[in-house]
């Protein structure tokens, strides 16, 4: 595949059309229409969140959004990325777009030395587990303000082990 770029860019630095684009994106996923999914962007893309977009020859093929949010470890406030959103375009999958976005996305998680978290279906653990990620038990780390019940929880350069109080907004 040629003419493949890669763009982090913050909430604040997207243009309308960007998020027209990812929005139209996530709708091959969730099924959604652009509405609502303009509406939980609005919602749910902090000012500073990192947006890591993947283009070939100007398309919008891939994107996942990233978050710095706050967690409790030992009653004391520290910092995480909420990873979330992860998508390839239909026409462009299996063509290792993920891969690349893992890559990006695992590589700005470790430069700022923070603990990645992401929830997911137990089916697409395997996919995150190839890139160091690892589940962690749900009875010991708990996530405030948002629903998990058939969802596995994971983490990526995690140190500061476990009995973590996750917040997700």
């Amino acid at each position: 595949m040629n003419n493949i770029v890669v763009k982090n860019v913050t909430t604040k630095n997207l243009t309308s059309k960007q998020i027209n684009n990812l929005c139209n994106l996530k709708k091959q996923h969730w099924k959604f229409n652009l509405k609502n999914q303009l509406k939980w962007f609005k919602k749910n893309a902090f000012e500073e969140d990192n947006h890591i977009l993947i283009y070939s020859s100007f398309i919008l093929i891939g994107y996942v959004h990233l978050g710095v949010r706050n967690f409790l470890l030992n009653s004391k406030n520290k910092k995480y990325i909420l990873f979330r959103n992860l998508i390839v375009n239909k026409k462009y999958r299996n063509k290792n777009i993920s891969s690349l976005i893992m890559r990006h996305a695992n590589n700005y998680i470790f430069r700022r030395k923070k603990i990645g978290f992401l929830i997911c279906k137990k089916k697409v653990c395997n996919f995150y587990i190839k890139f160091n990620w690892k589940i962690i038990n749900k009875k010991l780390n708990k996530l405030s303000d948002h629903k998990s019940e058939h969802m596995k929880f994971m983490v990526f350069n995690n140190k500061a082990g476990n009995k973590i109080f996750f917040y997700y907004r």
